[in-house]
Order: C-alpha cells, then sequence, then structure tokens
C-alpha cells in the first residue's frame, strides 16, 4: 500500500486519500500544490515482533486518513437513535473503535516497553544495570492493562524474568548510578553478594601470581577464605557510603551525570573513594547483556563459509571474518565523523523512531 492522505478532493475528483493510496514515492507527491507529504501504512516481516508492533503503531497515528478512505468526516459523525434511546454513530458501526482500535491501544501499551528492552540488549551500550529495571517497567505495565491475554502475558513475564535475571544482572541494578535512590530488593541484594564473593576471590588469586608458590596458594582459595572474606567484606561496608551519598556521591551533578555518563566512566570518575566497591562496579557494569556481537559474528562466518566452500578450513574461515571486520573498521576510521553503530536486530528500512517513542495512551 502507498500512502495515506486527507480526504479533499483532489485532481480528477477523487479524494486525496484515495489517490494517495496509490504508489507514491516515500516523501513525494504528484501535486505539491494541494497534497502534501504523509506517513505511509508499515508492512513489517512476520518474523520480527518489533516490526509488527510498529506495524499496529502507524495504523493507530493513521486512524483517521484511514477512516476517511471509506467515507467522509461528516458521515463518519452521523448518528442515530435507536428504540432504546441510545445513538449509535456511523463511525462506531463501521469502524468498531470498541472493538479494534480500544485492544490495538492496549496491546500497544504493554509491547512497546517490551521493544525498548530488547533493543537495549541488542544495542552496544553498556546496560548491564538497565534490564531489571527495565523488567518492573513491562510487569507494570501488563498489571494496568486490561487486555484479555493478560494472565497468559504475567506467567510469560514470569517465566522469562527467572529465564533471564542472574546474579550479575541484579549487582548492575545495584550499582548503576542511574538508580542510586531505587530501594534493593531481597533478590538484588542476594546477586550482589553472590557476584562481589566471586569478584573477590577472581582479585585475590590474580594479586597471588607472582611466585610459583603463590600461584599453587591461589588455586586453594574460595569464597571462604580470609582473604577473600576481607575483600568482600570491605567492598559490602563502602557500599553503604553508596548508597547513603557520602562524599562526593551527594553533589547534585555528581547524580545527574550519572544520566548522561556511561555507568563504568562514572564509577571510574566518582568513585575513586570508594576503591574495593569501585572495582566491583566496574567490572559488572562493563559487562555485555546478550550475545548479540556474537550473533553477528556468525552472521559474517555464514556468508563467508558458505555450502559450496565446505572445504575451507576453520581457522581460515577464522582470519577472513577477522580481516573482514578490520577492513569495515579501517574504512570507517578514515572518516572523520564515523561512528561505529551495530546493525540492530530490527533492521527493517521503513523506519519512524517517533512510533517506538509514541505513548499510547
Amino acid at each position: 500500500m502507498g500512502r495515506v492522505g486527507v480526504a479533499e478532493d483532489g485532481p480528477g475528483g477523487e479524494t486525496q486519500a484515495a489517490w494517495a493510496c496509490q504508489s507514491v514515492p516515500s516523501g513525494h507527491s504528484k501535486n505539491a500544490s494541494w497534497s502534501s507529504p504523509k506517513i505511509g501504512l508499515y508492512r513489517a516481516k512476520e518474523t520480527r515482533f518489533a516490526g509488527k508492533v510498529r506495524e499496529m503503531a502507524r495504523m493507530l497515528r493513521v486512524k483517521t486518513d484511514l477512516q476517511h478512505v471509506v467515507i467522509s468526516a461528516g458521515f463518519a459523525e452521523h448518528s442515530d437513535t435507536t428504540d432504546d434511546g441510545s445513538e449509535n454513530s456511523v463511525k462506531s458501526i463501521l469502524f468498531d473503535d470498541p472493538g479494534f482500535w480500544k485492544p490495538l491501544v492496549e496491546a500497544l501499551n504493554v509491547m512497546t516497553p517490551v521493544v525498548a528492552l530488547l533493543r537495549l540488549m541488542d544495542g552496544e551500550a553498556p546496560s548491564m544495570g538497565k534490564i531489571v529495571p527495565r523488567m518492573n517497567e513491562i510487569y507494570d505495565h501488563l498489571m494496568k492493562s486490561t487486555v484479555v491475554w493478560k494472565e497468559r502475558a504475567l506467567k510469560i513475564h514470569k517465566d522469562r524474568t527467572e529465564y533471564l535475571l542472574s546474579p550479575m544482572h541484579h549487582a548492575g541494578y545495584a550499582l548503576d548510578p542511574e538508580f542510586i535512590d531505587h530501594d534493593m530488593h531481597e533478590n538484588t541484594q542476594d546477586g550482589l553478594i553472590i557476584v562481589t564473593e566471586r569478584l573477590c576471590l577472581r582479585d585475590a588469586m590474580l594479586s597471588m601470581q607472582s611466585t610459583p608458590r603463590e600461584m599453587e596458594a591461589a588455586r586453594s582459595l574460595t569464597i571462604e577464605s580470609p582473604e577473600v572474606a576481607s575483600r568482600a567484606g570491605n567492598a559490602m561496608e563502602q557500599l553503604s557510603l553508596y548508597q547513603a551519598r557520602d562524599g562526593a556521591f551527594s553533589k547534585s551533578y555528581v547524580k545527574d551525570s550519572a544520566k548522561r555518563m556511561a555507568p563504568g566512566a562514572w564509577w571510574a570518575t566518582y568513585g575513586k573513594h570508594l576503591p574495593s566497591l569501585a572495582s566491583v562496579a566496574c567490572s559488572v557494569l562493563a559487562q555485555p547483556v546478550c550475545a548479540s556481537a556474537c550473533e553477528r559474528n556468525w552472521s559474517i562466518y555464514g556468508q563467508i563459509k558458505r555450502a559450496n566452500r565446505t572445504r575451507l578450513r576453520h581457522h581460515v574461515a577464522d582470519k577472513l571474518v577477522f580481516c573482514h571486520e578490520a577492513l569495515h573498521m579501517r574504512k570507517n576510521l578514515s572518516k572523520a565523523s564515523a561512528k561505529q553503530n551495530a546493525v540492530k536486530w530490527d533492521s527493517d528500512t521503513d523506519s519512524d523512531d517517533s512510533d517506538d517513542a509514541e505513548d499510547f495512551r
């Protein structure tokens, strides 16, 4: 389908909406003197969840124009009085506002936060501490919704939460400076303790690698060892100072910068007076949240080692993949304004960012 316009008379007497449904290039019109570019309908692939959400959002944005394709605006508001005294408008009869558009809006209110979470996880920005609050946001939207599939969606959310969230996600949430004012729940506290103990064990083992005897002693360390327990205890003591906004954390501009800076960079800048906790925070918040980068690499690998190149050895394919990425990086770095932008999993060409950020309530 082409573009959808408003219901006005166009060339030849046909309505602009009907005429605009013909194939018109994006951003252009057949007669600029009476027609202006309009947002076109969007058709997503069947396997694209985010694309389907954008498809529904686009339908909602051109709702009035779609209705004007069928009848005029004046006739749509015409109403008749029934035997029981109630009024039935032509618009409600033909377009079934309660039966189609209202469920569409409710579905968008639920699914839009899900799309935001998926894109956050697929991006390259450090987002280990953002996953837990986004999952909570999805839960809040589900609880407020009145969709008929609410109970099923809540069960799916519960299963996905148990499958997705790990102690590392909870630790990231506790240490992300953007959420310093949030209360720490039991799961978040347990996850932070588990991750802190493991990272302190790692640091203790790395600090004992200078001599063969120390290396042998490092292999016998556990989270119950005095050296590890001391490190973990120091980190948790410093956590209380962080939550109380001790030192530089009490300044308003420090809190505001947490929304603009990467979490790891924020800790490296303002957390020097809490070295043990800052070390844990930088390690946690720098972790990738999903395997999207690996999957993109596998995609390049599949393009290189195709069915007609089955005799290509693995180590040769690995080098070709490395050369492929290195050449692209060198080409981009040769441009002064180039940026390393990851290809999103929802890479449909006809995109409109305003669809994703729109409030459908």
